[in-house]
């Protein structure tokens, strides 16, 4: 399995350590712990880098001490593009499907409205602009997520505008979508739980854990390819109930064998690994983090079938502005007292 891994893109420090020789000094939480996932699943994991941060990062060298050398200049343009992927997370997480229509529609929403999520500003002029900046940024970042090609790899990312996102750059139904629509009608994908300090941890860990690395995958590659089959032949039940079946009767397991061989390495690498939670592949089903119980099941096969309805559709057709309405930020700021700190502590 080839997998495709991706920060936020929101966190300015791993920004800044992604082209380095050690990733993880910038990485936390669910970056952290989807990156040594990707590590451990693929030894050749491939990391994505949008247009304008990989304009960026390509300037970045390093000390011999592994610590990022910048000058005014970086910091300045890393500034720019964190400060609109962290207003464009602000509309994902006030409606992700606005977002959607932003993407497919830039003008199906005022400028005011939409520059309400990046911050307050003075003139109408200067409202229009961000709002094309935002678009720009929106687009930059779908246009580099990869589509269908044959022998794609699947896309593991700890950000879930990014998994929703990578959704929206798929021209069709594959084996690599199967996963991510999986995921985001709410099937958890168990996943060996796994943090380390530095990469050549990671590597040694891969070298050691052949066995049951294999046994996991061909579990996953399995899963996936009876979703797949059940979603081309436009059974949604189906693959919803089979997947989230055997993630939790199968996969779970194999999951769980990795973690054990993690513990019998030697002492001293074992110390440096420790066994974290994490939430899935991608993290984009937090609303949705157990199958459980009926109703669960029958949003999340409903979620499933919108989805898979949608892949390569026109946007026209889903009359998205029509559905997903946008308010200003400012109004969600006056009914949440908790967002205006947040606004104030950045």
């Amino acid at each position: 399995m080839k997998i495709l891994w991706s920060p936020s893109l929101s966190e300015f420090n791993s920004l800044l350590n992604l082209p380095g020789p050690n990733i993880l000094r910038g990485l936390r939480d669910d970056d952290l712990n989807s990156y040594c996932v990707a590590r451990l699943l693929d030894e050749d994991t491939q990391l994505f880098q949008p247009g304008p941060i990989a304009a960026i990062t390509r300037r970045i060298t390093f000390s011999d001490d592994e610590v990022p050398k910048v000058d005014r200049d970086i910091l300045r343009d890393l500034t720019r593009v964190t400060f609109l992927i962290r207003a464009l997370e602000r509309i994902y997480e006030a409606n992700e499907e606005a977002l959607v229509a932003l993407l497919h529609e830039p003008g199906c929403f005022p400028s005011d409205v939409v520059a309400s999520y990046a911050g307050v500003f003075r003139t109408p002029a200067m409202e229009v602009q961000v709002h094309q900046d935002l678009v720009d940024c929106l687009h930059e970042i779908v246009d580099s997520l990869p589509g269908a090609q044959p022998n794609a790899p699947f896309f593991l990312t700890g950000s879930p505008m990014l998994g929703r996102l990578y959704l929206e750059a798929q021209p069709c139904l594959s084996a690599q979508s199967t996963l991510a629509l999986l995921a985001t009608s709410g099937i958890a994908v168990a996943l060996p739980r796994v943090a380390a300090t530095h990469v050549d941890d990671l590597a040694s860990a891969y070298d050691r854990l052949r066995d049951e690395r294999e046994a996991f995958l061909a579990t996953l590659n399995m899963i996936v390819s009876e979703a797949w089959e059940a979603l081309k032949a436009g059974d949604h039940a189906e693959a919803y109930r089979f997947a989230a079946f055997h993630v939790a009767r199968k996969l779970e397991g194999e999951a769980i064998e990795v973690e054990r061989a993690m513990r019998k390495l030697d002492s001293n690498l074992a110390k440096r690994l420790g066994l974290v939670a994490i939430e899935g592949i991608p993290s984009i089903a937090r609303a949705f983090s157990s199958s459980e119980g009926s109703w669960m099941t029958e949003a999340g096969i409903q979620i499933l079938s919108i989805l898979c309805n949608s892949l390569a559709q026109d946007w026209r057709a889903r009359e998205l502005s029509e559905k997903f309405r946008l308010g200003s930020y400012a109004y969600r700021i006056r009914r949440d007292p908790s967002l205006a700190k947040a606004r104030t502590d950045e």
